[in-house]
Parts: C-alpha cells; sequence; structure tokens
C-alpha cells in the first residue's frame, strides 16, 4: 500500500519540478535533517501554536482568496479554515494536490490570483 500511495501523492516537501540532480540533493538533505533538533521542536510546539490559532479569524471586512489541498480538506471541513471568512467576494478554492499547491499547479493559481485581483480592484478601486 505505501509503494502505491507514494506514486500517487508525491513527496510534498521536494518541489516536483526541480531538475533531476536537484531533486536528488533536496532528497538527501531532507532525509539527513528529517529527526532534526529543530524539527522537534516545531513538532512539540505544534499544540501550542494550534491552540493560539484556535480563534483566529480575518475579519469580514476583507475579502480573502484561499486555496485548501484536497489532501487537508476535511480538515478545514472539521475545524474550519482561518484564512477563510463570511466576506461575499470571498473565493476558497479546492486543488487536488499536497500542501505545497503551487508546486503542482503554479500557472492555474496564478490565473485565480490574477483574476480575484482584478476582481478585487472592481469591487473596491484605490
Amino acid at each position: 500500500m505505501k509503494a502505491q500511495r507514494q506514486s500517487i501523492i508525491p513527496d510534498a516537501d521536494i518541489n516536483p519540478l526541480l531538475p533531476a540532480d536537484l531533486a536528488t540533493r533536496c532528497q538527501k538533505l531532507y532525509t539527513d535533517l528529517s529527526g532534526s533538533t529543530t524539527e522537534i521542536a516545531e513538532l512539540k510546539a505544534a499544540p501550542q501554536t494550534l491552540e493560539s490559532m484556535k480563534n483566529l479569524q480575518l475579519p469580514d471586512e476583507i475579502s480573502a482568496l484561499s486555496f485548501i489541498s484536497s489532501l487537508n480538506a476535511a480538515g478545514y471541513e472539521q475545524y474550519g479554515n482561518p484564512y477563510f471568512n463570511q466576506n461575499p467576494y470571498s473565493i476558497q478554492i479546492k486543488l487536488n494536490g499536497h500542501h505545497f499547491l503551487h508546486w503542482l499547479h503554479p500557472k492555474l493559481m496564478a490565473q485565480f490570483i490574477a483574476n480575484y485581483l482584478v476582481q478585487s480592484e472592481k469591487i473596491n478601486p484605490a
């Protein structure tokens, strides 16, 4: 099952668009540093970070564009999306992929962002 899963879901920590030689170097670096004191400290601080962000919400006066990974969508549905609000011009877009969606969908996301900015300028001219 693990081998099949790896073929479907790319390693989220290494940009799949890197040339092969750089991807190999990144894989080695990532493997060598996994479990470092910094990584362990970040993992230990995660509950405190989550607690501090639990009630964080963008004000409804500000519109938001939020991209959500299909792999994380269930968590956002269960716990809410702190980067989204009730502004009628806010947009939440779910894309297939892992945390680093911009590595998988750079052109599509750029299009969404450009369109969002154009629409925002029409709604809130400077």
